[in-house]
């Protein structure tokens, strides 16, 4: 269900008394449609996602300038020091573009299967 699908389903949320929520691309998702996801049935909330990626969109400037509505609680969270844990190995860049990701994740390793791609043609040796 999507969180606009959770602020319109109120009643059955509220009636299925979910324990956990799952939250995919947490980073994209605005704090308030968050929150409406969330009903007193909920012991934990997972948030899935890359603090460091597309932040939430927001229609007004000012809300999002003055307010900084353009951030979810996500990035909130971890920026705030609170527990998390981030992504160390990768499966999916080949080896070549790894050093593009070094700014955002300086820690991050690749996978052995990866270095089992081959060489990409449209890239200078």
């Amino acid at each position: 269900m999507t969180t606009t699908g959770a602020a319109i389903h109120q009643q059955l949320l509220l009636s299925l008394q979910p324990s956990v929520i799952i939250v995919e691309e947490a980073c994209e998702i605005l704090e308030a449609n968050l929150l409406a996801t969330l009903t007193p049935s909920v012991k934990h909330l997972i948030m899935i996602g890359d603090h460091m990626q597309l932040r939430p969109k927001v229609s007004c400037h000012y809300l999002a300038s003055d307010y900084h509505f353009d951030r979810s609680m996500f990035e909130r969270l971890v920026t705030n020091n609170y527990p998390h844990v981030t992504l160390e190995f990768q499966r999916r860049f080949r080896l070549e573009f790894v050093p593009l990701l070094r700014f955002y994740y300086p820690n991050l390793r690749s996978m052995p299967t990866v270095e089992k791609y081959k060489p990409s043609r449209h890239l200078p040796k």
